[in-house]
């Protein structure tokens, strides 16, 4: 189809004065925005376009209706344009594909099909997917103050880094989060009435810094890696029964947030197994169901509750753990002294 230039009088979308040669864009067309292209506001609900292209453009788009890609590319050109608006922004239907140039996007994005980055996406708006599933491949994600919101399962080969006080939040308060990608985060919030599943097969989530929403429920659905999640202070945690989690660290709350882990459901208990080389100790935490892959490689400190429920292979300092009488040693290993002095125990990495 044909390519149409924003001229340099601008306007609203659906006026042949907004474009060069009088012609608004028809389902199919690509759009381009120029050095010399005007102010252009989005006053009604676009056809499905081919693609739309920033490269140059210094002038105000204004959203007050959604721009619709279809098998599209969206190319954000050099930066320096601004964005504002009422509405949403460009939402994406069929597989499609984003350059960003290292420019953050300042408008809302809206997925419900396969996308592919051609180097990493950064947005300071909102990251928004509806219930239809979606997948975003290659490169990073970067969630810079902005807003994840929405109710579909996102996969693929892309990691969601989220820098600054990211939120992620949820618009159907009757849908889940699902993440099945690799996830990074400084500060990130999440949703209030809605659960966050980590459903990896197989994959990785890795908590960097920063401070969870502890009304938000953390659910384990899948066998996974997780990396140092003690530094996240989450209330409840929630994992699927008979699944395999390989951690680090274990979780650990505070003193003010005591961390609650239990089975989802089912009668047969998750199991952790560590990776080799980390300190296996925490605090603030109380467990349920749960099963270490090797015997006794968790000391669990400070006023953290000892549970009477399938837990097995926890050492407690100062409780009862598993049947070892109060005031016994912790473990019953046979263990030797080292050439310091220290006495070693052979199930601690």
């Amino acid at each position: 189809m044909a390519v149409r230039t924003v001229s340099i009088l601008g306007g609203n979308w659906n006026a042949v004065t907004a474009w060069t040669g009088g012609v608004v864009p028809i389902a199919g067309d690509t759009v381009d925005f120029t050095a010399t292209s005007g102010n252009l506001t989005v006053n009604v609900l676009t056809n499905n376009l081919a693609g739309i292209d920033f490269t140059n453009y210094v002038g105000t788009i204004t959203f007050n209706n959604i721009i619709r890609l279809n098998n599209a590319s969206l190319n954000l050109g050099t930066g320096g344009y601004t964005q504002i608006g009422t509405s949403n922004g460009i939402s994406f239907f069929g597989a499609s594909n984003i350059t960003c140039n290292g420019v953050v996007c300042p408008f809302t994005l809206i997925f419900t099909s396969t996308i592919t980055l051609n180097d990493d996406l950064y947005f300071s708006n909102n990251f928004i997917g509806s219930n239809v599933s979606s997948v975003i491949n290659n490169f990073n994600i970067y969630c810079m103050n902005g807003t994840l919101d929405g109710n579909q399962t996102i996969s693929g080969s892309s990691t969601f880094i989220f820098k600054g006080n990211s939120v992620w939040n949820t618009i159907y308060n009757s849908f889940d989060f699902r993440l099945n990608t690799i996830i990074d985060c400084e500060t990130l919030t999440l949703p209030t009435v809605s659960n966050l599943y980590a459903n990896y097969a197989g994959g990785t989530i890795k908590y960097v810094k920063g401070i969870f929403n502890k009304n938000g429920i953390f659910r384990v659905i899948g066998s996974c890696t997780i990396i140092d999640f003690n530094k996240a202070l989450i209330s409840l945690i929630n994992i699927e029964n008979s699944i395999t989690i390989t951690m680090n660290e274990f979780f650990s709350g505070s003193p003010a947030i005591v961390t609650n882990i239990s089975l989802i459901s089912g009668s047969t208990n998750y199991t952790i197994a560590f990776q080799d080389g980390f300190e296996k100790i925490s605090k603030f935490v109380n467990i349920n169901n749960c099963t270490l892959s090797k015997p006794q490689q968790l000391l669990v400190i400070t006023n953290s509750t000892k549970s009477s429920t399938n837990t097995r292979g926890i050492r407690y300092i100062n409780q009862s753990p598993n049947g070892i009488a109060k005031g016994d040693a912790s473990i019953r290993n046979t263990m030797t002294a080292s050439a310091g002095g220290y006495v070693k125990d052979p199930n601690m990495k």
